[in-house]
């Protein structure tokens, strides 16, 4: 017999000739009031979704944010017990919900459909509280959420489009308490919203699943001190308002402005409370670093970062909310929460004074249960190894993101760096289970995957990230050794490797090798190196010029070999002998392409194309990763490409090894991963350790407290995939790492005072001087 699931009984609701054409978010409220005979004291379930985000409280008490994020086939909801915010009397359900419409781009992390909709499901005491036409429900005028075009240029493309401006005396102040009845008597019945027709087999846009991963953990904190202030003379009372809650009032017909700072980069919802008459403004200007004054607003400007605390020679740029006050006491809190390091907040005052009561912040991250710690008598590698910690950390929500500030895009390439650091530090593998799923669904004809999802548009595509799915299943294999999942995903890989089986082409000059990707619109993204960026924007950006100039580039061939030999992997570890020794194969063909066309004899380098002049680390990096090159051979290449790439940073070229052709292009942050991969294969790890830890020790003497995107991108100072530190620090440095048989691998191999005492030789990073050994890593239950 079937049992009829719980979004049978409540209907997805909204509000009354409702626009839904907008480009910028809208903000509507719902309410449901009821009576209780009696106070509740058995659990009380509710489940939740909607169309685009919801806030929702029980009695003026928030109890739940969501959905997760998710994509519409499987469109998460929450289940939550809210016994404990009902009493006995009026009790009033109230849900705050953001809507983008599926018509504009909007914000670029947050899914929708082609409808909007709430949907709640709750029994009390023989009463459904079911969404349905008896909820209340009304359009927020009070809230403007901003429009591309007032966003400056200058900071990069406007994926969030988040930030707000309130007018206060436009707001219902009460609609959340249970005695709001008089305020919200002329509220419109809510209306019922559905795809469904009649007799015909049509379902919801939403399929509605409950989520996998746990709530966002919330914590409250305060700001750690005043940078500086417009008058001087108010330095002590701004300070006592972020340590101590100290009120302290404002005079009429002034303004004044104050930039605050966290010790740590923070990703929080903010909460400002003041008493005031109405038409004061407040601005909430949230920001990762101070950096050089922009010339102007607009795309095109070169963006200066240096030292991130320089307040006297930098300026701070970012996100802007507004907030207008009205007559008696306010609280002002933006729907989203904010990444910041840095915040200005500006105040212009009314004809009547304006006392500040708190300004506050509620931390919010992926609960993350750490259990790997370190201890070491190595300061510069507990910085690194902790530093990158608080990168991941703030890069992990409801979905891996690349960056917390300017995007919170989940991404391919990114998010294997980033579910292999969390292996490093948790058992906790639900978000990377998420986050596969999530890039399975996102499936395309071609073969290929979305290289950013979920994203509510079709984004231009990075046929390269879909390699690193190959990846992303092979290191959960090592780590949690899942064959049903390995099972599940490989006809997914099938289908990438099909795809780059088919540009593989057949003309002399390159027969054998990855051609160019069938979709014109498809970027052929490698990695943001600064010589790399000609031609076009987008499509000229981040691609090795010999794909432009070439029949191929050799460094699509070596990471689909990359790509055939850990899939040869995984068929063997589920028994698919035929299929691996297939993908086995093909490696060995495409290796042998590369050899024959791509191998500078004369400079002993690979080339960037077949009969190109150009080279880059990352051909070097991939050839010794695939097995290109070995052995002896193998190690005199990586010297050589380490001496080629050292006048890049602040490094010395190593001693040993031959010089090769100058200045040759580098990978960055993230890309440097299968640098130290090359290092610890040629077994020349700790010979290059300096150099290759060089970027991180400049980074921490720049005053950054989380790891930036990249050197030759100074655009954000938080980005998840350059926490590399995390796996050298753990699985390199202490040689704690799975083996491909299940076993765990655990030895100290690099003695790490010694390195430190290198790279103080080197001047990349200030150390102190170190005593004594070096502990070993603790994984602690």
């Amino acid at each position: 017999m079937r049992v009829s699931p719980w979004y049978e009984s409540a209907r997805w609701i909204w509000v009354p000739d409702y626009d839904d054409t907008s480009p910028e978010g809208k903000i509507c409220l719902f309410r449901r009031a009821f009576e209780l005979a009696a106070g509740q004291h058995e659990p009380c379930i509710l489940k939740v979704s909607a169309d685009t985000r919801y806030e929702l409280h029980v009695n003026d008490v928030r109890v739940s944010v969501g959905p997760c994020k998710s994509y519409p086939g499987r469109w998460y909801y929450e289940t939550l017990n809210i016994q404990p915010f009902l009493r006995q009397g009026p009790n009033v359900i109230s849900v705050r919900v953001l809507r983008f419409s599926d018509k504009h781009a909007g914000s670029l992390s947050l899914m929708r459909t082609s409808l909007p909709g709430l949907i709640v499901h709750c029994d009390v005491q023989g009463q459904q509280l079911h969404t349905n036409a008896t909820w209340q429900a009304a359009q927020d005028t009070s809230v403007t959420m901003a429009n591309r075009r007032d966003w400056n240029y200058a900071l990069g493309p406007p994926f969030m489009v988040l930030d707000e401006s309130v007018d206060g005396r436009k707001q219902y102040l009460n609609w959340r308490a249970p005695s709001s009845i008089t305020e919200t008597a002329r509220w419109a019945q809510a209306t019922v919203v559905s795809m469904r027709s009649m007799m015909m087999p049509i379902l919801e846009p939403w399929k509605l699943v409950e989520r996998p991963i746990p709530p966002m953990e919330e914590k409250e904190g305060c700001f750690d001190g005043v940078v500086c202030c417009s008058d001087p003379s108010m330095l002590a009372s701004w300070t006592k308002l972020i340590q101590e809650d100290a009120a302290f009032t404002l005079p009429a017909l002034t303004t004044a402005w104050v930039e605050f700072e966290t010790k740590q980069y923070t990703t929080a919802y903010l909460s400002l409370q003041c008493a005031a008459g109405a038409g004061s403004r407040v601005e909430i200007l949230c920001s990762e670093c101070y950096e050089a004054p922009m010339p102007r607003a607009g795309p095109g400007v070169q963006r200066v970062k240096g030292d991130r605390r320089d307040h006297k020679r930098g300026k701070l740029y970012g996100p802007l909310n507004s907030y207008i006050t009205h007559d008696g006491a306010n609280v002002y809190e933006p729907f989203w929460f904010n990444a910041f390091r840095f915040i200005r907040l500006q105040v212009a005052v009314s004809d009547k004074p304006l006392q500040i009561q708190s300004f506050r912040l509620r931390t919010t991250y992926y609960p993350l249960a750490a259990k790997t710690d370190i201890a070491t008598s190595a300061p510069g590698v507990e910085a690194m190894y902790g530093t990158s910690v608080e990168t991941l950390r703030n890069c992990m929500h409801e979905t891996y993101e690349d960056c917390p500030f300017y995007e919170q895009n989940q991404f391919l390439m990114d998010s294997r760096l980033q579910m292999l650091f969390t292996y490093q530090l948790s058992r906790d593998d639900r978000l990377a289970r998420k986050t596969m799923h999530e890039f399975y669904a996102s499936r395309r004809d071609d073969g290929l995957l979305q290289a950013q999802f979920p994203s509510p548009g079709t984004t231009v595509n990075i046929p390269v990230f879909s390699l690193f799915f190959v990846a992303m299943v092979h290191d959960h294999m090592l780590y949690f050794h899942d064959e049903s999942l390995i099972k599940q995903y490989l006809g997914t890989i099938d289908g990438i490797l099909a795809y780059f089986e088919r540009l593989l082409i057949d003309q002399a000059d390159g027969k054998g090798l990855v051609g160019h990707f069938e979709d014109p619109d498809d970027w052929a993204f490698v990695d943001w190196v600064a010589e790399w960026n000609v031609g076009p924007p987008l499509h000229g950006m981040a691609t090795p010029p010999a794909y432009h100039t070439c029949p191929a580039a050799t460094i699509y061939s070596l990471l689909y070999a990359w790509a055939l030999q850990l899939a040869a992997e995984l068929s063997r570890y589920v028994r698919r002998y035929d299929t691996a020794t297939e993908y086995q194969s093909r490696a060995t063909s495409l290796i042998e392409a590369v050899n024959e066309h791509c191998f500078d004899t004369e400079q002993s380098f690979y080339t960037d194309g077949p009969q190109h002049d150009s080279y880059s680390q990352h051909c070097q990096v991939f050839a010794i990763l695939t097995g290109a090159i070995k052995g002896q051979q193998a190690m005199d290449l990586m010297l050589r490409t380490s001496n080629a790439v050292a006048d890049h940073g602040k490094a010395n070229a190593p001693a040993s090894g031959t010089s090769g052709p100058p200045k040759i292009p580098k990978c960055s942050y993230a890309m440097s991963f299968y640098v130290f991969r090359a290092a610890r294969m040629t077994g020349l790890y700790e010979e290059l350790w300096a150099q290759h830890v060089a970027p991180w020790g400049e980074m921490l003497a720049d005053s950054l407290v989380t790891f930036a995107e990249s050197e030759s991108m100074v655009r954000s100072d938080c980005h998840g995939w350059s926490a590399v530190p995390i796996y050298e620090v753990v699985a390199e440095l202490f040689g704690v790492k799975p083996r491909l048989d299940g076993s765990l691998q655990s030895s100290t191999v690099v003695k790490l005072v010694e390195l430190e005492r290198e790279i103080r030789q080197r001047r990349v990073v200030p150390v102190k001087e170190m005593q004594g050994p070096p502990v070993m890593v603790q994984e602690q239950a």
